[in-house]
């Protein structure tokens, strides 16, 4: 191409420009962008065999990319699709190009390629002497991308160069007509598929008056068991990306496995040889719930199968977990706690490989911290950190009552270099508006031994209102009396 004609587009592209023009000709772009789930890229890019990794842009959702002319080309000029991924499986690039549209529509042979960039030069000219501006040239969406390289989207540049490898067919020239195309475009843009959402809280209020029959301390108020629920579904893409690609669902998305879910907070109560009479998980239909797995910190459990993610966010997809204290055999006391929910789901892709091409790969639903409840207690409960026993030392622990309801009082303590917590019960009332010396109905309930030699703490439950009762603690040894800082616990 000669130098005049480059001077001459340049020239008239700056008084374009210098006007305000601000539309660009030339350059690349796409007619429909493709949208994938990133869950899908990240599980094809993991395949076990070069050929599963390896997807047309077709499949990815995407049209051919065309790249229009805006300058004049000559034999032996060259065209550079670039791709910013380094993704590209240049052996599926066609030899050959022949662009359209134009009055001198140029024919460009592959020159050379890699997995970042396809060069093309100009072999022919449907009719030489007339312009080329116009013509638009297109690689086809057979091309393939590498998944494993290609997981946060695709991106194509266009450039131009002449035969002797000077730049032109740039940005710099304007055509207020056409802004469709430009220096370079998304091809496929990624978002993740999966959401996840808390639909039920637990919201247990641990009892500690039950009816008759009923241990204090071991049920909740409104029934024997606390109910979670969870909802997994498939993300609505965004609505940048909806008017970027012109579409409302995605091209691919992973083939969902499983879903498991961690509630976490105090299980220490419960033991691994009564999980299933405590823990009651329920799945979406078509799917099988899993054992579940208990520490002491948490419960965590598996819903198995393809429809364990609904159709999206708000229906289908939905777990719950029932809590059933009564399960637990020789339970003395519920804990108050607060909980905390997190979710993971397993994929594979594409859909429906299994074996040497399949792979399972999992992704964050819920986050871990996920708010999901609290346990309460129907009354006041405070902390007695240490109060020691034995025949020279005398206990003072007087609750105070503000209120007008009359409280019952239920004691636990904590021996020393033991983790259990034993339940005295019940050891008395105290009246509304009223103080109570409660060291002799404690240590009335204690057992001998530590009422002998006893160093022990006390969690101290008394229902009425939390905020109307306060508890002072002492000790005294021959004349020598010490406080005890008490701290309440709800």
């Amino acid at each position: 191409m000669s130098t005049q004609k480059n001077l001459v587009a340049l020239t008239v592209a700056a008084a374009i420009a210098a006007a305000g023009a601000t539309a660009v000709a030339g350059g690349v772009k796409v007619t429909t962008r493709g949208i994938v789930s990133t869950q899908y890229a990240a599980a094809v890019g993991a395949a076990t065999t070069t050929a599963a990794r390896q997807v047309t842009l077709a499949d990815l959702g995407a049209s051919a990319i065309s790249a229009k002319l805006n300058a004049e080309y000559a034999s032996n000029d060259k065209i550079t699709f670039t791709f910013a991924c380094d993704c590209l499986v240049d052996t599926t690039l066609p030899s050959t190009l022949t662009a359209s549209g134009g009055s001198n529509n140029p024919t460009f042979a592959l020159l050379s390629s890699s997995s970042s960039s396809a060069v093309y030069r100009v072999t022919a000219l449907s009719n030489p002497g007339s312009s080329t501006k116009n013509a638009v040239v297109s690689l086809p969406n057979t091309v393939k991308v590498d998944m494993s390289k290609a997981g946060s989207g695709v991106t194509v540049a266009f450039s131009a160069a002449t035969s002797a490898g000077d730049a032109f067919d740039t940005s710099l020239t304007f055509d207020p007509t056409d802004s469709t195309y430009a220096a370079s475009t998304t091809i496929v843009s990624t978002q993740s598929q999966f959401a996840g959402s808390v639909t039920g809280l637990l919201d247990g209020v641990i009892d500690v008056n039950p009816a008759a029959g009923t241990t204090p301390l071991t049920t909740f108020s409104d029934g024997a068991s606390d109910v979670f629920t969870v909802r997994s579904g498939t993300s609505a893409l965004s609505s940048t990306l909806q008017t970027l690609t012109g579409r409302t669902t995605f091209a691919q998305t992973a083939d969902v496995s499983a879903v498991t879910y961690t509630l976490s907070g105090d299980f220490s109560w419960a033991t691994e040889a009564r999980k299933a009479n405590v823990f009651g998980p329920s799945c979406p239909a078509s799917t099988t719930a899993s054992a579940v797995t208990l520490t002491a910190g948490s419960v965590s459990w598996s819903c198995v199968g393809r429809n364990a993610v609904g159709e999206s966010t708000s229906s289908g997809g939905s777990s719950s977990l029932t809590i059933t204290a009564s399960g637990q055999t020789g339970l003395t006391a519920l804990p108050t706690t607060t909980f905390t929910a997190s979710s993971s789901v397993s994929y594979f892709s594409p859909s429906g490989q299994t074996g040497a091409n399949g792979t399972v790969a999992s992704s964050a639903l819920l986050p871990t911290g996920t708010a999901a409840g609290a346990w309460t207690i129907n009354g006041a409960q405070i902390f007695v950190p240490y109060m020691p026993y034995g025949s020279t030392i005398d206990q003072v622990i007087y609750v105070a009552n503000k209120s007008g309801v009359t409280g019952d009082i239920s004691v636990q303590y904590i021996g020393v270099d033991t983790t259990a917590v034993v339940n005295l019960g019940k050891v008395g009332s105290v009246n509304g508006r009223s103080t109570l010396n409660i060291s002799p109905l404690i240590k009335a309930a204690l057992p001998a031994a530590a009422q002998a030699s006893g160093r022990l703490a006390f969690i101290i439950t008394i229902n009425a209102p939390a905020n109307d009762v306060d508890i002072l603690a002492s000790y005294r040894i021959g004349d020598d009396r010490a406080f005890v800082q008490t701290r309440k616990l709800n």
